[in-house]
């Protein structure tokens, strides 16, 4: 599944056993009550295709983050928008922050208690 937002194509969706929320199209993220064929559009074709200049993006696709980056280079060099994403600890850290400091993002935790905080680095949340 590694490459599955870098290209416009199809996947299979792993439906969690947990809630809807935790489907996955990273086979094992989750136990997995089936699967269903999905449509994948990178962000790079969307916005071409749409002509769209996002200046937020959420992304919270359940450890196949650094896939939707990947699928949107253009897009995030060449606008810069905005990026809020879910990182859970020990997971795709390394990779968010090789992929968006090679553009000069800066990385900032959302901190319930104090807002954000700059960071050196992507730092996944514990819980």
């Amino acid at each position: 599944m590694a490459a599955a937002f870098r290209t416009t194509c199809a996947a299979t969706l792993f439906l969690s056993a947990w809630a809807d929320t935790s489907n996955s199209l990273r086979e094992g993220f989750r136990p997995a009550t089936g699967t269903i064929e999905v449509p994948i559009d990178r962000l790079d074709d969307w916005v071409a295709r749409t002509g769209t200049r996002p200046c937020v993006i959420k992304i919270d696709s359940e450890t196949t983050e650094p896939d939707v980056l990947e699928g949107g280079r253009d897009v995030l060099r060449d606008q810069q928008p905005w990026i809020i994403c879910e990182v859970p600890a020990n997971t795709t850290e390394a990779a968010l922050t090789a992929i968006l400091g090679s553009m000069g993002y800066r990385f900032h935790h959302l901190d319930p208690a104090r807002g954000p905080v700059e960071r050196e680095a992507i730092v996944g949340d514990p819980t």
